[in-house]
């Protein structure tokens, strides 16, 4: 069973596709409820987890479950050792793939920062990702902090735009607080010029 597993989700696969997903996350979740695998082949399953399940949740257009599925990658991210363990070439394998699947995690969800509902929490997945960088393999850093980048540059935009939009409703204010002045001035001429008419008149 775990050799099928191990070439469902060979590198190649389409773990990701649209139209596989939905078995993908089916059969990894069936699996990992199976009590017949060896702690080493576990490690490899707790991968394919991350890959099949908690990735392809991120594709949701329920912000509720991708708020869910991005706080499972920010635990893992908090998880993730500060200095690599001098393990063997196998354990090593696996840690450098369980890394590469949590920054592919990072990846999906910032493919949904266009979504408004979305970008708070890919702000705060992101910064945690930075936060702990030197965690990451050389070539995961540089995708990750290639992300970080662009969703600082647009935060920093929208900043800017909100600053221009506050600032043209003060102008607006101002504005409007000028025609007032000056309806209440012609209001008050108009009604002093009509007064001292009248009394011409009677006069």
């Amino acid at each position: 069973f775990f050799s099928i597993l191990e070439s469902a989700m060979a590198a190649g696969t389409h773990v990701n596709d649209p139209s596989l997903r939905g078995g993908y996350r089916e059969l990894i979740l069936d699996a990992m409820s199976c009590p017949c695998f060896s702690p080493g082949q576990r490690q490899h399953l707790e991968v394919w987890h991350i890959r099949a399940v908690v990735c392809n949740s991120l594709f949701t257009d329920d912000s509720y479950e991708f708020s869910r599925a991005a706080n499972v990658v920010k635990d893992l991210i908090t998880a993730l050792p500060e200095r690599p363990p001098s393990d063997d070439d196998v354990d090593k394998d696996v840690r450098e793939t369980g890394i590469d699947a949590i920054t592919q995690c990072v990846e999906v969800a910032y493919s949904r920062y266009s979504m408004p509902w979305a970008r708070t929490t890919v702000d705060i997945l992101v910064n945690e990702a930075k936060e702990h960088i030197e965690r990451f393999t050389e070539a995961c850093q540089k995708r990750l902090l290639d992300i970080w980048s662009k969703v600082k540059l647009a935060s920093q935009k929208r900043k800017q735009a909100s600053k221009e939009v506050k600032g043209d409703s003060n102008s607006f204010e101002q504005m409007r607080s000028k025609w007032e002045s000056a309806a209440v001035s012609i209001r008050s001429a108009v009604g002093s010029e009509g007064d001292h008419k009248s009394e011409l008149k009677l006069g």
